[in-house]
């Protein structure tokens, strides 16, 4: 198994227990076509999401004797949902609601929106998500000391969670399709500068309807990448549902 495989598992058991509580100058014209995602499923689908979402609220129970410092004895995980620092695994966590901006050392993230669409496309590439897009705007800040570039870079700095799921930026649409994109902004925000953009998910429709109820978006610092856990610092999340 590899580093990023296992990394991608682990973060979608970190996300679910919580939920049991390049670049160019020219100036060119993005056109999105947005389309309603469809909140009905299946009797099938429902009764396989009501298993999972059963499974995950009973491993997420908290145990009695539960360290104060962890996710759990500080009430973060669980029916309370409260927000703050926490440990969760070993892992140092910052977790906020979608209505509160991420503080971490070297960068603060604010969610702005969250929108669908099918195609994504600009003078440059037309992209057909084989799901739906997710386009989730954000407004962060640079907080460290030195210039740096958000979601730009060879690592993985967002990755979005949907219950056990986590999804990684679609590199296509972000490159060129979306020029609101992060990625193709490319723009190196000085210390204290802000930027807002784009990060750009392509999931299935039936899982883009549980955005509302079982999605997080998980940040880390500038430099940090989450290919590597154990060089992660601490983990921030957005919860996409409260």
């Amino acid at each position: 198994m590899t580093r990023r495989w296992s990394m991608l598992v682990s973060l979608a058991v970190l996300a679910a227990a919580a939920l049991a509580g390049c670049g160019g100058s020219t100036e060119v014209r993005t056109v999105v076509k947005t389309v309603e995602v469809p909140a009905e499923t299946t009797a099938e689908e429902a009764a396989t999401e009501s298993e999972s979402d059963e499974a995950v609220e009973e491993e997420a129970e908290p145990a009695a004797d539960a360290d104060p410092e962890s996710c759990e004895g500080k009430g973060i995980d669980g029916p309370e949902a409260k927000t703050g620092r926490c440990l969760r695994d070993g892992y140092k966590m910052a977790i906020v609601d979608r209505g509160d901006e991420l503080r971490l050392k070297t960068v603060a993230v604010k969610l702005d929106d969250i929108s669908f669409t099918d195609t994504i496309g600009s003078d440059i590439s037309t992209e057909q998500a084989s799901g739906t897009f997710a386009v989730i705007t954000l407004t962060v800040r640079n907080r460290s000391n030195s210039p740096q570039t958000f979601a730009g870079g060879f690592g993985t700095q967002a990755a979005l969670t949907i219950g056990r799921r986590q999804f990684s930026e679609d590199f296509d649409a972000a490159n060129g399709a979306d020029q609101r994109s992060f990625l193709w902004q490319g723009e190196e925000l000085q210390p204290g500068a802000s930027q807002t953009g784009h990060l750009i998910f392509d999931v299935p429709k039936r899982e883009a309807s549980r955005i509302a109820t079982h999605g997080q978006l998980g940040v880390v610092d500038f430099g940090a990448d989450l290919d590597y856990p154990e060089e992660v610092p601490e983990y921030g999340i957005i919860r996409l549902w409260q």
